[in-house]
């Protein structure tokens, strides 16, 4: 049988990585962009103070602000997030080993391609969602495609299910599962990945220094213009919440600028998503689900691709 060459396999995506980047730092050098890498706090409404490694800390004041800090993974408390056989969607590119055993807890987007990826690679798949439903809120007629594909794919998707206890025993975890009827059982698994959501990266911005608010959750509240409540300061992408795609941002950067320089900005709310497992799925706007749940009125026509 083949093998996988995961050296190989990781030079690559770095290589893959590194051309964005590379791609970005042209971008910000063209367009004459000063870039300071460091951590950046507000002190203040109009100051930041800037952090960096063998400098002493710097004071900026600027007029406007626009806050793209981004998110990162969501943890499970409860699971031993010191092992290196725990996994997040960061981690779990950093392709270090192919566990026999995977387990995934999530099963949105990112546990799904994730899932597909570690299966094509050789990991048998268990994947556990506490919902009834995999990719919730994406429309069935779409989902029903992915669903069929995954459960040949995979060993298990157990839905309306929780995790209740995760024990380390050796080289391997013992998962012990229970659904909505309170039947428990245990599972044996090499790697676990945590696929449930991600958090807004904003603890650490002095946001209340500069008086900005958040949510509960720490996403910045703002306009429909990407203003917070102080009004010169603007956020975009995940820091104010979902959907958390990058395309998404840069629609609303383009807004928020517009709004900074006096110009009337070009609002577009029908949102492309891609989900990237095997067969990928596509959709743009809103779902049909949503439609029905918030009673909008639309006519709904399907059309088969089929020959």
């Amino acid at each position: 049988p083949p093998s996988i060459d995961l050296g190989f396999l990781r030079t690559w995506k770095n290589e893959v990585v590194t051309r964005l980047r590379t791609g970005l730092k042209s971008l910000i050098k063209k367009y004459s962009i000063e870039f300071i890498h460091g951590h950046a706090r507000f002190v203040s409404e109009d100051q930041i103070e800037i952090l960096r490694s063998g400098f002493s800390a710097e004071t900026r004041i600027f007029s406007k602000a626009i806050i793209a800090s981004g998110s990162l993974p969501s943890k499970i408390d409860s699971l031993p997030n010191s092992n290196t056989n725990i996994l997040d969607s960061t981690s779990a590119l950093e392709l270090n080993s192919i566990p026999k055993r995977m387990l995934i807890i999530g099963g949105g987007y990112i546990g799904l391609e994730l899932g597909t990826i570690y299966s094509a690679l050789g990991s048998r798949i268990t994947l556990v969602e506490m919902l009834d439903q995999i990719l919730f809120g994406v429309d069935r007629d779409l989902v029903r495609y992915v669903s069929s594909s995954l459960k040949k794919k995979f060993d298990k998707i157990i839905l309306g299910t929780r995790i209740t206890s995760v024990h380390e025993v050796g080289n391997f975890f013992k998962v012990e599962i229970t659904d909505a009827k309170g039947l428990s059982e245990t599972l044996e698994f090499d790697a676990i990945l945590t696929a449930v959501g991600r958090v807004p990266a904003t603890k650490e911005l002095g946001l209340e220094k500069a008086c900005v608010e958040t949510d509960a959750k720490g996403f910045i509240k703002v306009d429909s213009d990407y203003r917070t409540n102080i009004k010169n300061i603007f956020a975009i992408g995940d820091a104010i919440g979902q959907p958390m795609l990058m395309h998404k941002a840069a629609a609303e950067a383009r807004t928020a600028v517009a709004n900074i320089l006096g110009k009337n900005p070009n609002k577009k709310s029908a949102i492309p998503y891609v989900v990237f497992t095997d067969p990928e799925i596509a959709w743009c706007g809103i779902t049909e689900e949503k439609v029905k749940k918030e009673n909008i009125s639309a006519k709904i026509c399907r059309f088969s691709w089929l020959a």
